[in-house]
């Protein structure tokens, strides 16, 4: 009898600890990307580990153009945006290209 009370004892312990946290429950995070298939898998990605580390609702918006999922984001209709560095230094910031790696994220990070 002993025996079984600590088997449920720790199956009630297991069940307590695993549940996913509730700090960010009710949230949404809303990622914005262009039509691009690129852009659609990363975004999905970063939905998945978003959801299941955080268990915060994401929301995923199509917008025809980059520049217009950057401009979502300036006016906070939206939460992040997926795109490459070197094309959101040449695209939608309108500057020069950066060889550097280091240098090229120091210059488009927000």
């Amino acid at each position: 009898m002993h025996t079984v009370k600590m088997i449920i004892s720790a199956l009630l312990v297991a069940v307590f600890f695993t549940t996913p946290a509730l700090a960010c429950t009710g949230k949404t995070v809303t990622i914005v990307r262009s039509a691009d298939l690129q852009q659609q898998v990363l975004a999905q990605m970063l939905s998945i580990l978003i959801d299941a580390r955080t268990g915060t609702t994401v929301e995923e918006k199509i917008y025809p153009t980059l520049e217009a999922a950057h401009v979502a984001v300036v006016e906070d209709d939206a939460d992040i945006s997926i795109e490459y560095t070197g094309i959101i230094r040449l695209k939608t910031l309108n500057k020069e290209r950066i060889e550097d790696p280091a240098e090229l994220y120091e210059a488009v990070k927000w």
